[in-house]
């Protein structure tokens, strides 16, 4: 289900993401990458920090996502590792 976000009177509907990309990399090289969900600030500087893991990096696991001013939930669906 899509949440509602809502900071300093903005509210914006969250849409479902998807990415995708080709890398020289085994599947658990790359699979350790993703799951280190702590780390992810290292890599995307549009993430100020990540708190409240739930379950990790599989089906159904919760975080929020921090980025400036605005922090966002975030549940995994339909994850293949």
């Amino acid at each position: 289900t899509n949440r509602n976000i809502c900071h300093r009177s903005i509210c914006a509907e969250m849409a479902p993401c998807e990415r995708s990309a080709e890398i020289s990399a085994s599947r658990e090289t790359i699979w350790a990458f993703l799951g280190d969900l702590q780390r992810w600030p290292d890599w995307d500087p549009d993430i100020k920090s990540i708190s409240d893991v739930q379950g990790g990096l599989s089906e159904g696991g919760t975080f929020l996502l921090h980025m400036d001013g605005v922090s966002v939930p975030i549940t995994f669906k339909d994850v293949k590792p």
